[in-house]
């Protein structure tokens, strides 16, 4: 067991991926196929300023891919799209987090769809 588990944790920290990195999915629907997107792609946005305020490095202290349709992109009449955010440092991804909630939580866009912050993920729909 030892030398197959220690062969999957380094894959995975070669992959960058949990538990070495930190991840976050925000998924958002509505009955219009284009709201979803159309307000992740806000976010993704806000994150582009978000990173320049967080750090000079040359490497950003955040990823993120999408905003792209969920896997289940209909379900019971809604339309859903999803967001996914890495960090390597905790902090970052909260920080991150939290600017978003506060930027997006009372703004129009947000109040007019369902939208979700899942960090660390069980799954991807």
């Amino acid at each position: 067991y030892r030398p197959f588990a220690n062969a999957l944790i380094d894959e995975r920290k070669a992959a960058r991926l949990p538990p070495f990195i930190h991840v976050c999915l925000i998924r958002a629907e509505a009955v219009s196929k284009a709201e979803p997107k159309a307000f992740l792609d806000l976010i993704a946005h806000h994150l582009r300023m978000h990173v320049r305020t967080l750090s000079t490095q040359t490497e950003s202290p955040l990823e993120w891919y999408g905003p792209v349709p969920a896997p289940l992109e209909r379900l019971a009449g809604r339309y859903r799209a999803q967001l996914l955010i890495m960090a390597d440092k905790r902090s970052i991804l909260n920080q991150t987090l939290g600017t978003i909630i506060d930027n997006f939580h009372e703004k129009p866009e947000g109040r007019r769809i369902r939208w979700s912050i899942d960090v660390d993920p069980l799954d991807f729909y």
